[in-house]
């Protein structure tokens, strides 16, 4: 194979060390944090690469574990390619490998996290991708003392997982495997937070830059904002952001685009 020339296929156990260094010039994230995830990466989906001169310069991501309902779900998860390889179509091919190989598999649809606005119309002209479920947020800064009186809360994605579903039972929603939820776990973990359950309330969050952001809070309103503040305050956070069911913002969007239907709550992004 040339070098000009690429092959698209599926990454095998050989490929993790260049992924994992093509995750981390891109991504930057913390190498225990890639490691864990491509360790769970047989359990939780398959990666797929375009190869050129003999190694990978792109690769794309499918997590499965997503459903609505009796319909199973793909995530489609860090997207990337090396800064030389760039603008010559490979994630694109890439990723419509990973398309037909989830609905080979079964997959009732596709789904992901654009980490900008301007990627939606793009994912829409090369996946059919279209916007599906939205989220809103609320900010407040933390008082002093907010930590006292409140255990640390921190939870298994088993535990987590039961609860979110305990507590979204009356709401459209999408539902995750423990698998799934587990690389959330690391994920919130590696940055200091992780999964929080306390009485009649869940979240899953972490700090970052001084605010505590918590990405799915569920539950009393009331009660959850005196726990959000104590962990955020454990953290040594100033202020909180949350985010919750609303429309202001698109988070998801997903092939076909009426599943889930308008109004459902995603929740947790691996964004």
């Amino acid at each position: 194979m040339t070098e000009s020339a690429s092959m698209i296929r599926m990454a095998v156990p050989e490929d993790r060390a260049s992924l994992r260094e093509l995750w981390y010039q891109v991504f930057k994230d913390s190498y225990p944090l890639i490691d864990t995830f491509l360790r769970d990466l047989p359990q939780t989906g398959f990666a797929a690469v375009a190869e050129t001169g003999g190694r990978p310069v792109s690769m794309a991501f499918i997590l499965f574990g997503v459903s609505y309902r009796e319909l199973s779900g793909a995530y489609l998860y860090a997207v990337a390619t090396l800064p030389a390889y760039r603008g010559r179509g490979l994630s694109r091919s890439v990723q419509s490998f990973c398309r037909a190989e989830a609905q080979h598999r079964g997959v009732s649809f596709l789904s992901t996290s654009p980490s900008e606005p301007s990627l939606y119309p793009w994912y829409r002209r090369t996946l059919n991708l279209l916007p599906a479920c939205t989220f809103s947020t609320k900010a407040w800064p933390v008082p002093a003392g907010a930590a006292s009186g409140f255990p640390r809360g921190l939870c298994s994605a088993t535990a987590y997982g039961e609860k979110r579903e305990e507590l979204l039972a009356e709401m459209p929603h999408v539902s995750f495997s423990i698998p799934y939820l587990s690389v959330q776990q690391h994920l919130c973990e590696s940055l200091g937070g992780g999964f929080y359950r306390f009485d009649s309330c869940a979240f899953a969050g972490y700090p970052e830059e001084g605010t505590f952001h918590v990405f799915e809070f569920l539950g009393d309103p009331c009660a959850g904002k005196d726990f959000i503040n104590a962990q955020a305050r454990r953290n040594d956070c100033a202020a909180v952001q949350v985010r919750f069911p609303g429309p202001d913002r698109s988070c998801i969007c997903t092939c076909p685009s009426e599943i889930p239907p308008k109004g459902s709550w995603w929740g947790l992004l691996l964004d």
